[in-house]
């Protein structure tokens, strides 16, 4: 199938976007076969990373990856170790797009803040527990020495 409007340019990378504080217009692209570079005229631009997983510490030292490299997390964003979250297109997920990499972010950032806030008040009531314990054993004791 052809598009007029499509136009494929080979074995070549992005050196330098071009624009102002509004739009981009053009970009500057190197062959890498041959080294040359060329100005092309854009109204803009759609950077496209890859479908590789950038996950290999991950894999090689805590464990926490499928065989293919995305991390694995629930529907909260935690991975397999308490704490540890992972967010955006490194996770195994069926779709890759910015808007899903952002809710994630959302929902890793509220269930943390969730977790701090049940920690914090879990440590508030052990606290007041020992302190109330810490008095009434003080009034016991002094009421044995009256």
């Amino acid at each position: 199938m052809q598009n007029e409007k499509i136009h494929f340019i080979w074995d070549s990378v992005v050196e330098a976007i071009h624009g102002d504080d509004r739009k981009v217009n053009g970009v500057t692209l190197k062959n890498i076969k041959t080294g040359e570079e060329r100005q092309a005229d854009f109204g803009g631009i759609f950077i496209y990373v890859g479908l590789d997983p950038v996950s290999d510490f991950y894999s090689r030292f805590i464990g926490i990856t499928d065989e293919l490299g995305w991390i694995v997390t629930d529907d909260h964003m935690k991975t397999a170790i308490a704490g540890i979250y992972a967010v955006g297109d490194v996770r195994q997920k069926d779709l890759r797009q910015i808007t899903t990499a952002v809710g994630d972010g959302a929902i890793a950032g509220q269930d943390s803040l969730d977790r701090c806030r049940t920690f914090i008040s879990v440590v508030k009531h052990a606290f007041v527990g020992l302190f109330l314990t810490k008095v009434c054993l003080c009034f016991r004791n002094r009421k044995t020495h009256l």
